[in-house]
């Protein structure tokens, strides 16, 4: 209401035929732009609440469920957004937030993978035996690929009750 106030009052200081459209559309977009940031501002502090590493799946839930709540607030706030302009903006913005952190995430679940495979028993025998050169003797084939499928086996039950975990608690 402020600006359009100052726009009429600046209007007739100049001489100038006051215009209520022009003044209405600079006070609404002054307006709809302050209702982006907040949506956007509730978006990110809604993403930036989860913990990472978690799995795809239940980061894309969270990504829709975050981006619906914002976007509701943000079509019950705007004012006269006739071709959805602002909202095209805003979705942009979340698309490009959800993107970076897509990435971070997928970083995040490569270190906790890595450490995972790491910590895993089976894993460090089959280590051992490369350095060893355990499997450098004749059927040492059968051992090595009893020991990898071992590891594979461990290392993919860790994963699976992970994802199980996660997929809970979301």
């Amino acid at each position: 209401f402020a600006t359009l106030a100052r726009k009429y009052v600046d209007a007739l200081a100049t001489g100038a035929v006051p215009d209520v459209d022009d003044a209405f559309a600079s006070a609404a977009k002054i307006e709809n732009e302050r209702v982006k940031d907040e949506c956007m501002d509730m978006f990110r502090f809604r993403i930036n609440d989860v913990q990472l590493p978690l799995p795809s799946t239940s980061l894309d839930k969270h990504f829709t469920e975050a981006r619906c709540s914002a976007l509701e607030y943000m079509r019950t706030n705007v004012v006269q957004d006739v071709a959805s302009v602002i909202e095209k903006h805003a979705l942009m913005e979340m698309d490009l937030f959800s993107q970076q952190f897509q990435r971070q995430n997928e970083e995040e679940k490569e270190k906790h993978c890595t450490n995972v495979l790491l910590g895993l028993a089976s894993f460090s025998n089959l280590q051992a035996g490369l350095q060893n050169k355990c499997y450098e003797v004749i059927g040492g084939h059968r051992k090595f690929k009893r020991d990898v499928d071992l590891a594979r086996e461990e290392y993919e039950q860790v994963l699976r009750y992970y994802e199980q975990r996660e997929v809970k608690y979301l």
